[in-house]
């Protein structure tokens, strides 16, 4: 038995064709761009890790030093004291990063 298929149901055939591959293609795409999101991540994660880890010892050493010139220029004990007291924490927080 030959059935005929006329224009109009091969066209919607044609046109449920091409709707369903691309919906099979948004979804492959959609998958591989998360996979390669978490892979972005991951590869981003480490060298940003160490990038701000280098910044906060950047910035304890420059409280560091700073704090050496002020006690340095300091005119009183209780200024130097102070001073001495600012380096010694700037100096424990540096330690603190230098052992992460």
């Amino acid at each position: 038995m030959i059935v005929r298929i006329t224009i109009k149901l091969k066209l919607a055939l044609s046109f449920a064709a091409v709707i369903g591959l691309s919906a099979v293609m948004a979804a492959l795409g959609l998958s591989n761009l998360s996979t390669m999101n978490n892979t972005e991540t991951g590869i981003v994660a480490g060298p940003v890790q160490r990038m701000d880890l280098i910044h906060s010892m950047r910035a304890d050493l420059l409280l560091e030093n700073r704090a050496e010139k002020n006690v340095l220029l300091a005119d009183n004990a209780q200024d130097v004291a102070r001073y001495e007291g600012e380096e010694k924490a700037a100096e424990e927080q540096l330690r603190r990063h230098h052992a992460q």
